[in-house]
């Protein structure tokens, strides 16, 4: 499985990637008003540590950070290094300095935890292991956690 999850990392650093930041305006933007009815539902208390799983472009995750204020802390994973970039220098650029952002694979590896909350706005549909990475996900939280998960 290793082999295969491979291949589909590969494409979402390179034609994945390439088609998403062509039609960003109208992802994030089209996609927005999913994770901001959810954020509005379940609201991270200020001070939280969050995950953002398949953070993409890290806007969710720079919400999320804004929330949380400065004793609070988000971390953005995504498999594809190009969109952990982009999320960094975005979040850099708007000055959010508790949106860090990270490189791996959800299903396997170490995710950098313990977190008060895990988020994900159309991040989780896309595993090839989705029982790997959902025990990863709750490895990762701390006793009580929650999951939030647009799909």
């Amino acid at each position: 499985m290793a082999g295969e999850n491979d291949v589909v990392i590969a494409a979402w650093n390179t034609v994945l990637f390439d088609k998403f930041c062509r039609f960003k305006h109208l992802l994030v933007d089209g996609l927005s008003a999913h994770s901001n009815e959810a954020l509005a539902r379940h609201i991270h208390p200020e001070g939280a540590r969050v995950l953002d799983i398949g953070c993409g472009f890290g806007d969710s995750a720079q919400r999320i950070a804004n929330r949380v204020g400065p004793r609070g802390e988000v971390l953005g994973v995504d498999c594809a290094g190009n969109f952990v970039k982009a999320a960094a220098a975005e979040a850099s650029a708007a000055g959010i300095g508790n949106a860090l952002f990270f490189e791996a694979d959800v299903q396997t590896d170490d995710l950098r935890g313990p977190y008060d909350f895990a988020f994900s706005r159309f991040g989780t549909m896309f595993f090839m292991m989705p029982g790997a990475a959902m025990r990863n996900i709750r490895k990762a939280l701390k006793p009580g956690g929650g999951l939030t998960m647009i799909v």
